[in-house]
């Protein structure tokens, strides 16, 4: 029976590891063709899970009930082989984060009922339902050895996806995503193996977010702070040639984060040295851009109306960037899919409904039918099929009430976290007589906070979280941070450590 379980659980991570490693090389699973595909694998990779988690309930009744007979050798070794699958304890953040889950997806559940258009309705439910489910397998059917795994692997794949999109743009100038002509308008823009270079950016924010994690651990190797070190240079790299500004904001939050909590396994002297020196990087950093007056930069400045607003007086210049912001397409798409929100304020316009409610709602709202008025921004610029703005959709197409349950599953996933990652400030050496968990899996819980934060915070100026690859992938490396820090401490070494199996 262990033997059948086990074949289960490694088919099952076998399946969830082909979905996570191969979907960003499928252009990030956006088209139907290839994202129904790995949706059967997610179903059948959770079957899987399910079945495990099946045998594992009736091996151990029946184990517990023939304990009670047979001679008293037999029944130690039993006993002794029970007290090695009991289950461990766990934090009530594991319990909480699962049913903020549950709530959410029983919301979105109704809702997709409700929905005037199923198709795609269908697909807004899918990417909330694939993520749940691939952590729910890692946290409660993945045992530690399965995740620190998959880990690995992900961190691996992300540099060899790093360096495609780097080779492509000096290449190729990103004309070919793969095999396929790229967009005219992303020209002399890295995308990497998807369409877009901000879809690119977000997936190299994750890569930069897994090696800050190694970098920030004081057990790491050294072997793994220069793998690390190369992962994060590549995912910086990629985040500056893909000029997408959300990416360059959403590093300097993810360093400003690993700043402040990423270094606190270190003594207070060596923890604000290091401190220092990454702030005056940063700092040094921000001043060679400014100077050399490059692409990317000047797309800060373009956006914001800065390189006009600079040279009039301040209520001019206050207007003129007002103005700028506006009549940009991002703020085009956000405010329209404000006026829908405002139909449906409780329940939302429906799932997947934006694209469809976007026609009627894309003009300003200052036009008037009964007296002839045109509005003043008319809809023959831009069409919508996201938002570019996930936290704004969620609101216009689930309401109040699925944007505060959604709220509640980020809250509780990052308080887990950072709960976690505070007991590493009064352990300063993760193997010590009494060590607590974080300490051996620094890396991992603080490399999901800093995903869960980066994600977060690039969702109020884009949808990363709408690319299948993308939304599995962040899934992913959450959950085996998740696990990690809602289990019990045991006395084992660190993940990344030399003694690390």
């Amino acid at each position: 029976m262990e033997r059948v379980e086990k074949t289960l659980a490694w088919s099952a991570f076998g399946l969830t590891a082909a979905v996570i490693l191969l979907a960003p090389w499928c252009f990030g699973a956006w088209e139907v063709w290839w994202f129904w595909p790995f949706l059967v694998l997610i179903f059948m990779t959770t079957a899987l899970f399910g079945v495990q988690l099946l045998l594992k309930a009736t091996h151990h009744e029946t184990h517990t009930v023939s304990r009670r007979g047979g001679s008293s050798s037999s029944g130690a070794k039993r006993r002794r082989r029970r007290r090695k699958v009991e289950p461990r304890k766990r934090r009530p953040w594991r319990l909480i984060s699962l049913l903020a889950c549950l709530l959410f997806l029983g919301y979105a559940v109704l809702r997709f009922m409700q929905a005037p258009v199923l198709s795609d309705a269908q697909r807004s439910l899918c990417l909330f339902v694939t993520p749940f489910l691939l952590g729910l397998q890692i946290v409660y059917g993945f045992n530690g050895r399965r995740r620190l795994l998959l880990h690995r692997m992900i961190m691996f794949n992300l540099l060899l996806l790093g360096l495609y999109g780097l080779i492509n743009h000096a290449i190729t100038g990103s004309s070919l995503v793969l095999w396929r002509p790229g967009f005219p308008q992303y020209l002399h823009r890295a995308s990497g193996s998807y369409f877009c270079p901000d879809h690119y950016a977000g997936i190299m924010e994750v890569a930069f977010c897994m090696a800050l994690g190694v970098l920030c651990s004081r057990s790491s190797t050294w072997r793994w702070r220069i793998a690390a070190t190369l992962l994060s240079g590549v995912a910086v790299a990629g985040v500056l040639l893909s000029q997408s500004r959300g990416g360059g904001l959403t590093l300097l939050v993810v360093l400003a984060a690993a700043w402040g909590w990423g270094v606190v396994q270190y003594p207070p002297r060596r923890r604000w040295a290091l401190r220092g020196m990454a702030l005056a990087l940063v700092l040094v950093g921000l001043f060679v851009a400014h100077q050399t007056q490059g692409n990317y930069f000047k797309r800060f400045g373009s956006w914001f109306g800065w390189n006009r607003a600079r040279e009039q007086p301040f209520a001019e210049a206050v207007d003129t960037v007002t103005q700028s912001v506006q009549h940009t397409s991002r703020w085009v798409m956000l405010s329209g899919a404000m006026r829908a929100w405002t139909d449906a304020p409780l329940r939302g316009i429906g799932p997947g409904m934006h694209q469809n409610m976007w026609p009627h709602v894309a003009a300003s709202g200052d036009g008037d039918r009964a007296t002839g008025t045109w509005p003043t921004r008319l809809n023959n610029r831009h069409y919508s099929y996201e938002v570019h703005n996930d936290w704004a959709q969620l609101l216009e197409e689930y309401g109040l009430i699925g944007f505060c349950l959604l709220l509640g599953v980020v809250a509780s996933l990052g308080g887990a976290l950072i709960d976690s990652t505070r007991e590493s400030a009064y352990t300063h050496l993760p193997d010590e007589a009494s060590p607590t968990k974080t300490g051996r899996y620094f890396p991992l819980v603080t490399g999901a906070g800093l995903t869960l934060l980066a994600m977060a915070f690039h969702s109020l100026g884009d949808f990363n979280l709408q690319m299948p690859a993308t939304a599995w992938l962040v899934a992913v490396v959450i959950a085996i941070g998740m696990a990690s820090a809602t289990r019990r401490a045991t006395r084992s070494p660190s993940a990344y450590s030399e003694n690390d199996a």
